[in-house]
């Protein structure tokens, strides 16, 4: 089922939204049946070149034109622009564009790889004299062989990631630690962190589904890193 949004992306396009959600989203009295036209005519040029409408699942969709006004999927103009969409089921919410507050990462983003954790344990989510709020930390001393290895969905929602990167001073030598997208495998943010150092990272996320986390501990060991207050907005 999709529902119509009488919004506009600035600039860009001078249409109605399309965002697709399942029917279980709405209740059934706030639905109304419309008779409304698939326009197979009407083409889309973007930024002066020739643009080609998806649905969710990648398929080719056309307009469809109601009451003089054409509507177009929102999460294909979305990922084009970088026009953060998403529906929230719990208020029956549309959010289009940046978010105002951090959401931050819980434990049901998150998954593990090769002994890291999402914790709020008080005495994990310290480094030196900074208390965060939760944080993803590695459960056990990385060794030669090991890396930093972790997953959080995102789910094509937020287009900022803000983190606090840590590496214990027991740690052998400097590390390297990428933020990378699962799916394409690029690198989105890499730092180089020494040991006992600290450092805050922001970057942009939109269009990723999943955010991988990699620690190259593997290039002399490290006994913890600690990714505080992982959020997004």
């Amino acid at each position: 089922m999709n529902k119509f949004v009488k919004g506009y992306v600035s600039g860009v396009l001078t249409v109605a939204l399309v965002l697709s959600v399942g029917m279980s989203g709405f209740a059934a009295t706030s639905l109304k049946n419309i008779t409304a036209q698939i326009d197979s005519a009407v083409k889309v040029i973007l930024n002066g070149k020739t643009f080609v409408l998806k649905d969710e699942k990648g398929g080719a969709v056309k307009p469809i034109l109601y009451n003089g006004t054409y509507y177009i999927p929102a999460n294909s103009v979305g990922t084009a622009t970088g026009l953060v969409y998403n529906y929230d089921t719990k208020t029956n919410t549309i959010l289009m564009g940046e978010r105002s507050a951090f959401v931050y990462v819980d434990a049901a983003m998150y998954k593990d790889f090769y002994g890291t954790m999402f914790t709020k344990d008080p005495e994990k989510v310290v480094f030196e004299d900074k208390t965060f709020k939760s944080a993803i930390v590695n459960s056990m001393p990385l060794t030669y062989s090991d890396s930093f290895l972790g997953d959080i969905k995102l789910n094509k929602k937020y287009t900022t990631f803000t983190a606090t990167v840590c590496l214990s001073e027991k740690a052998a030598k400097e590390q390297i630690f990428n933020f990378e997208d699962k799916a394409t495998k690029e690198v989105l943010k890499s730092i180089t962190l020494q040991p006992g150092e600290m450092m805050e990272v922001t970057f942009d996320v939109v269009g990723v589904t999943e955010l991988r986390l990699n620690g190259a501990a593997n290039q002399g060991g490290a006994d913890a890193i600690i990714v505080g207050d992982p959020r997004m907005k």
